[in-house]
């Protein structure tokens, strides 16, 4: 009865939208949206009332390039973790229980308690191949029906995660709390491999095809083979690392508390460039084709040139001071730049930076994207409701 409640819900916020917005047509194009909610006379009632029951309405959701595609309201309080994979949204919340969401139509597949409401769980992994969703929790993982979310089995891990997993044929790769890189086998719930990288890794491994990157608390860098558990390359930075590292199929881009950032080439390691800042850095890179943006405290948003030439200091694009948040995705020429401190989002043209729009969301407690390239957006608010955006055509 719930999922039909749900469904029903999800689907008739979905097509009022479409009708309210065709209903408001081109009027909204060029409106502020100073406080999330448009206050004009252009603005039908209709519209208005969506903008005050949605995450992000249908007025600022235009604004950006963007429709609202739905919202689901009954996420649970205070999300932990929102996740996007494959077809499915997974949204676990204060107490522990997972949610599994259609990505298409917004509708709940499944909502399962995982463990008891303190426990910590590092990470969700879906396996459309296997009809698995694995989630890991401390020292063991949980083995789920991806169908009907019911656990299938529930595996003891040789050595405790510290930080998310990711999927390898039938194995997962996770870092330890001593500082290991794990590779485990959910098929035969055995651990496979083990490559010791530090004292401790915090910092989800992140791979492109074979290749691992993984950071170590202290400031190691270390690149491994995924099929053979074999280094490539390894660097010791001056300082540790808090910030997600950005991989490329040519190059690796690090933020430390060091105050560098650096870059490196991914398949011999050699240093192409690294910029001196005044701060620790505790914010990641964003590379968006052949620029990486960094923010910096007191100095805002920089864009530098991915690969400079004969430029070992970087070479820097543009750089907005008045800008405190991080790059989110694009849409068309544009940046969409995200403050979560603020909930603030800001919108510059990414060749030069130039302003274009600024607009407070003071319903969202999270932003994400599925892509750094024209991605949907999804934000939710503590409440427990979660909303997708997609671009325009």
């Amino acid at each position: 009865m719930n999922h039909r409640l749900t469904a029903c819900s999800c689907t008739s916020i979905r097509r009022s939208t479409v009708f309210l917005l065709a209903l408001a047509g081109f009027s909204l194009l060029g409106v502020g949206c100073g406080n999330g909610n448009l206050t004009s006379p252009y603005v039908s009632p209709q519209t208005r009332q969506l903008d005050s029951s949605l995450v992000i309405g249908p007025s600022v959701a235009r604004e950006l390039g963007y429709r609202v595609d739905w919202q689901y309201a009954t996420a649970g309080k205070n999300l932990k973790l929102l996740t996007v994979q494959h077809d499915s949204v997974f949204a676990l919340d204060e107490n522990n229980y997972l949610t599994r969401i259609d990505r298409e139509d917004g509708t709940r597949v499944w909502r399962i308690p995982i463990s008891y409401p303190l426990a910590e769980i590092q990470g969700v992994t879906y396996l459309p191949d296997y009809n698995r969703v694995l989630v890991i929790s401390g020292g063991d993982l949980f083995v789920l029906n991806a169908s009907d979310g019911s656990q299938i089995a529930r595996q003891h891990l040789e050595k405790i995660a510290n930080t998310e997993a990711l999927s390898f044929g039938d194995q997962i790769i996770y870092g330890s709390r001593n500082g290991q890189l794990i590779w485990h086998s959910h098929a035969i719930a055995f651990q496979s491999n083990g490559y010791q990288i530090a004292n401790s890794i915090k910092l989800m491994p992140l791979n492109l095809g074979r290749v691992i990157l993984v950071t170590g608390n202290d400031g190691e860098l270390v690149v491994i083979d995924a099929s053979s558990a074999s280094k490539y390359w390894s660097k010791k930075l001056l300082d540790g690392v808090v910030a997600q590292p950005a991989i490329t199929d040519s190059a690796i881009y690090v933020a430390g508390l060091d105050q560098h950032i650096w870059a490196f080439d991914l398949v011999s390691g050699r240093n192409l460039w690294r910029y001196l800042t005044e701060s620790p850095l505790t914010d990641s890179p964003v590379v968006i084709g052949d620029l990486v943006f960094q923010q910096v405290p007191a100095k805002g948003l920089i864009c530098f040139k991915a690969l400079p030439i004969s430029k070992p200091g970087g070479e820097i694009v543009w750089s907005d001071p008045n800008v405190a948040g991080n790059v989110v995705t694009t849409r068309r020429e544009n940046l969409i730049i995200w403050n979560q401190d603020n909930k603030q989002m800001d919108v510059l043209t990414s060749q030069r930076g130039g302003h274009v729009s600024t607009i407070n969301l003071p319903f969202v407690d999270k932003l994400m994207t599925t892509s750094t390239v024209e991605g949907d957006l999804y934000a939710y608010h503590r409440d427990g409701r979660v909303v997708r955006l997609v671009p325009r055509n």
